[in-house]
């Protein structure tokens, strides 16, 4: 796994060592400590999102159904469009955001999609040209060797234990980070939201209502 580790005995995430901080991420506890979740919940969500996890074999939408299936042995062991558990993917993409281990990723998922789309079509033609597509796929995974994709991966961040804070902490307190950038980038598209209604408003106070004529016969 790149952003967090398995437990052997287990085989869920660790979330014994102190150092590591999967718990000092709210997204994260909120869904550790839910009732409804705990830390089974949060395997599924780890072994969905990471890097490094067997479940990047299937594509995006089947991660969290295959997760389960692994962890507890059904496909609806937990509602994914759970606020709780979206927000908790979505952290966590955020945080082991990696600029090559994404592109390896999305390249792999496409041709992931491409193959699934071979198998669910029968014309010969748009067969021949999903054939070419996955080509050209692979050849842009030509740019990475294993040896690349292992590098990256044995670049862990589950690997860096030398903070001061907790590593996710730690991470999570980097402003450089992905996680950062995306919530600035959020702030300055709400802010200029508020913004354009705020003038919006002041336009229309200012704007003067159309006289009315009042026929004294009546």
């Amino acid at each position: 796994m790149y952003l967090t580790k398995i437990n052997p005995k287990t085989n869920l995430v660790d979330i014994s060592n102190v150092k590591d901080g999967v718990l000092a991420i709210k997204a994260f506890a909120d869904v550790i400590n839910n009732e409804k979740f705990g830390i089974e919940a949060f395997t599924c969500i780890a072994l969905s999102v990471d890097y490094g996890s067997p479940m990047r074999k299937y594509p995006k939408l089947e991660r969290p159904q295959a997760a389960m299936r692994l962890v507890s042995g059904t496909v609806k062991k937990f509602n994914w469009n759970n606020d709780l558990i979206m927000e908790a993917c979505d952290v966590y993409e955020q945080l082991q955001f990696n600029e090559d281990l994404e592109e390896i990723s999305i390249i792999r998922s496409m041709r992931l999609e491409k193959l699934a789309e071979l198998k669910d079509t029968t014309d010969v033609m748009k067969r021949a040209q999903i054939l070419i597509d996955i080509e050209k796929i692979k050849k842009m995974q030509q740019r990475y060797s294993d040896a690349d994709q292992s590098r990256f991966l044995d670049e862990s961040e589950s690997k860096k234990n030398n903070y001061n804070l907790s590593r996710l902490e730690n991470k999570l307190k980097n402003k450089n980070t992905f996680y950062h950038v995306r919530k600035k980038l959020q702030r300055e598209r709400e802010q200029a939201e508020r913004e354009r209604r705020t003038e919006e408003l002041k336009q229309l106070s200012q704007s003067e209502p159309e006289s009315v004529t009042v026929d004294s016969r009546k």
